[in-house]
């Protein structure tokens, strides 16, 4: 991923994900710390004044050098309801986040990222269903991601570390392969099912968006 950052970086943009990557990884997921740093990009995505493109360029490289956006996703039921609201505006800002000067038919820089290289990160958020407080805001995330053939791609393949499973990135993708009927897919039945009426009705609302995209991914198997 080299080629994606070498432009002169905002220090403030790179400390920003930094520390916020620090107090998760600490288990400080409710700090007024990192509530402030989660506010701050969220207020710098947004682009609001004073601040320039670069710097939001700087963020998303950032962010996506440290991992920060799969940390996110397994720490989201832990953050305070503001944060929980903050990340879900990150996600969906740097999902959609495309270079100044690129294509507009060009994949998003992080979202290629993930689904060729990071795909837990998808995995994860769809994890978010296993808790009530992270349901909504992982539910909004993967409702807009999941509208790209390659992200329901990884939800649909994904097998645990089983070979052919999307675990490994689309390049690892086996489609002819039988499932365990183990992977993150399959969990939705579960979700809608068991769950609180709340977490259960988002669970079915994700589930019945993403199959306009997973209807050419099958098709294409």
């Amino acid at each position: 991923m080299s080629f994606l950052f070498g432009r002169a970086r905002s220090r403030t943009a790179v400390d920003l994900a930094k520390q916020a990557k620090e107090f998760l990884r600490s288990g400080s997921a409710k700090t007024d710390e990192l509530t402030k740093a989660l506010s701050q990009m969220k207020t710098m995505l947004q682009g609001e004044p004073d601040t320039s493109p670069d710097q939001i360029y700087q963020l998303v490289t950032t962010v996506i050098e440290e991992d920060l956006l799969y940390h996110l996703a397994i720490h989201l039921h832990k953050l305070p309801f503001e944060s929980r609201k903050d990340t879900q505006v990150i996600f969906s800002y740097i999902f959609r986040f495309r270079p100044a000067g690129a294509s507009p038919k060009s994949d998003p820089v992080a979202l290629s990222y993930v689904v060729n290289q990071r795909p837990q990160v998808l995995i994860e958020l769809c994890r978010g269903y296993d808790y009530k407080e992270s349901a909504t805001a992982a539910g909004a995330v993967l409702r807009e991601v999941l509208k790209v053939e390659a992200a329901a791609a990884v939800i649909l393949y994904d097998d645990a570390e089983k070979e052919g499973s999307s675990a490994y990135g689309l390049a690892g993708i086996e489609r002819e392969k039988p499932q365990s009927g183990n992977g993150v897919f399959w969990r939705f039945f579960e979700w809608i099912d068991k769950s609180s009426f709340e977490v259960a009705a988002d669970a079915f609302t994700t589930f019945r968006v993403s199959g306009h995209s997973l209807i050419p991914v099958l098709r294409y198997s």
